[in-house]
């Protein structure tokens, strides 16, 4: 699949994604924003997976695998529990973007020195430094912080 082409399947599935969470706001469209869901992710999936960059196709196959063993049990939950469920999901959610910025750092270090930016770079340092957050988090509560005062009562 040509690099046009992926880039406008990633695209289409962007704006698909960006109305699905918009017609989900009322539930006259809320049915017609999970069809435009779905297929925004499948989408999605099928342009990722055609990339001749993707040798490893197990591993897309078990992500498809383990979604669905975690989302049928999930569609199952009654609507009295629906607040919980959505919590659950948005943990999963923020599980995956984790695993991915993991991933993804450890490839920007092991491309070498010479291909960190200005930004990997503060990303690669800054965890090594930890003994300056006390200050930043006590100079953000400080009585001088005009955002930390404005809260308190006089």
């Amino acid at each position: 699949m040509s690099h046009a082409i992926v880039q406008l399947s990633y695209l289409v599935a962007t704006a698909l994604f960006i109305f699905a969470l918009h017609w989900m706001n009322a539930p006259v469209t809320a049915r017609k924003g999970v069809y435009a869901g779905v297929a925004a992710m499948v989408i999605a999936i099928l342009a990722t997976w055609a990339q001749p960059e993707v040798v490893h196709h197990g591993w897309i196959v078990l992500a498809i695998i383990a979604g669905f063993a975690v989302g049928i049990p999930l569609s199952m939950v009654p609507l009295t529990a629906v607040p919980q469920r959505t919590a659950l999901s948005h943990s999963f959610g923020g599980l995956a973007a984790g695993l991915v910025g993991t991933a993804k750092y450890y490839l920007w270090v092991y491309e070498g020195p010479e291909h960190l930016t200005t930004f990997r770079m503060i990303a690669r340092i800054r965890p090594l430094a930890p003994s300056r957050a006390p200050a930043v988090i006590r100079s953000l509560l400080s009585s001088t912080n005009p955002i930390a005062t404005a809260d308190r009562p006089a």
